[in-house]
């Protein structure tokens, strides 16, 4: 008697939880073919299972591709953007400080143009 495993089909929207169950059921699963098979209908049986075994392959290295992809998106703050938080950080600090010095700056003209006009006042008397 000969034994031949059974393939779960695999798809591209399982999780990874469900791969790895799947193999592991995959590696558990038995089926008993019956002694008659002629040596050619194993061999094509053969030749399917390894063709199905090349697919889920191919799936599970795309699975394992697009879940390395997500978890280098979903990493902590890089460097370069640590950099670029702290420069927009000074930049607002910057422009807190230019509209306070303008703030300033318009009370001076005020100032100056009060004293401007006593001056003007005080030499036409």
């Amino acid at each position: 008697m000969q034994v031949v495993k059974n393939f779960n089909q695999i798809t591209d929207k399982d999780t990874p939880d469900i791969v790895a169950l799947k193999r592991e059921r995959l590696r558990n699963e038995k089926v008993c073919v019956p002694p008659n098979a002629t040596a050619s209908n194993a061999i094509f049986e053969i030749n399917q299972l390894k063709y199905q075994l090349q697919r889920k392959d191919d799936t599970i290295r795309n699975l394992e591709t697009h879940i390395n992809i997500k978890r280098m998106l979903n990493v902590s703050p890089t460097t370069g953007s640590l950099d670029q938080q702290a420069l927009e950080t000074e930049v607002t600090q910057l422009k807190d400080a230019l509209t306070s010095l303008r703030i300033q700056n318009d009370g001076y003209k005020i100032e100056n143009a009060n004293v401007n006009r006593r001056y003007h006042r005080t030499v036409d008397c």
